[in-house]
């Protein structure tokens, strides 16, 4: 009988058997790297490799069949006499005879070894899968993410897609801070390939002086070693507004807004900002336990400009006193800064 047809006889008749067949005489033990490969020539997973070990001398054939196991696709190995005495390996990079291409799809790579005295098979069923996993991003909340004063954690919503034969994808999602380092590993598991997710961050590994734009990076990688990338910016507000208070009785003439701003004497002049701006501002005067809203603010981007005035109508006579302002920003968080003045 031709080699090709005995080839062909010994598929037809694995057809229902588990791969690597159980009779493994010749072969204690073939292996093959990769049952799913993507030889797209990106450097991953670019090829399957099957590594085999002889127990005697014997003819080795290893050949490449469509799915249905009839139509041959490549010659791996034809005919070559291999001694026991070395591990041999094999690799296939999802090509015809020719070194054409071949469709994606799944194949059956038959390994066969014929001694004098005995005959030994084993198959492994592959896919050639080149086409890249899909992953977007829906939906971050909340749009200011502060977890030094919010309950809730930060959720992303995401969507899958890698049509067969990827069952399963590896997602990894990493938190980057402003300055490119590592901020935190928010998941690293298998999920389904298609469908939607949802991730939570509860930001415990961001300190209070690591406000800024955050990246996170979702890495999707398939069984064959594609993989595709998602971004989005996470806006981290973990520190509260900053203070510049002046008593304008030493400094009558200040440009805060709009040009110059002439402040009368006893005039309390400042401004708060933070990177996402301030939403309200209040003072205590000294004749009172509780906070107030100044009297006039203008805000200017991330900065809000306010004064107190007069403050002397208030008072029985010149003393030295202290004034507390309280600044709060979009995500909640509130600041106290005070001002001794001598009225």
């Amino acid at each position: 009988m031709h080699p090709r047809l005995g080839l062909l006889a010994a598929a037809l008749l694995l057809a229902a058997a588990p791969h690597p067949s159980a009779a493994q005489l010749l072969f204690p033990n073939p292996q093959i790297t990769a049952f799913s490969f993507s030889p797209n020539g990106d450097g991953i997973q670019d090829s399957t490799v099957i590594t085999y070990e002889l127990s005697d001398s014997a003819t080795v054939d290893i050949v490449v069949y469509e799915s249905d196991s009839v139509t041959l696709v490549n010659t791996l190995v034809d005919g070559v006499v291999h001694e026991p005495d070395s591990a041999f390996t094999v690799s296939w990079r999802g090509t015809t005879g020719g070194g054409a291409a071949v469709p994606d799809g799944p194949y059956v790579i038959f390994v066969r070894a014929h001694s004098a005295t005995e005959a030994d098979s084993a198959y492994f069923r592959v896919f050639v899968d080149v086409v890249y996993p899909q992953v977007n991003v829906t939906n971050i909340n909340p749009a200011v993410f502060a977890p030094r004063v919010q309950a809730s954690p930060l959720t992303v919503d995401y969507t899958l897609a890698d049509p067969p034969p990827s069952d399963t994808v590896s997602v990894r999602i990493d938190v980057f801070d402003p300055r490119g380092a590592l901020a935190a590993v928010v998941e690293d598991s298998l999920f389904p390939a298609n469908g939607s997710q949802r991730a939570e961050w509860d930001g415990a590994t961001i300190g209070t002086r690591q406000d800024g734009l955050h990246e996170l990076r979702i890495t999707v990688t398939d069984k064959a070693g594609n993989w595709a990338l998602a971004y989005w910016a996470i806006n981290v507000d973990d520190d509260g507004p900053d203070f510049s208070l002046t008593d304008a009785k030493y400094r009558p003439q200040l440009v805060v807004w709009e040009g110059t701003y002439r402040a009368d004497q006893d005039t309390i002049v400042g401004w708060a900002w933070d990177r996402n701006g301030v939403a309200s501002i209040e003072f205590q005067h000294p004749d009172s336990a509780a906070f107030a809203p100044v009297p006039r603010t203008v805000p200017r981007n991330d900065t809000l400009y306010f004064n107190v005035f007069p403050l002397t109508n208030a008072l029985n006579e010149d003393s030295t006193v202290t004034f507390k302002f309280r600044a709060r920003d979009a995500a909640g968080i509130t600041r106290t800064d005070s001002l001794h003045a001598l009225l």
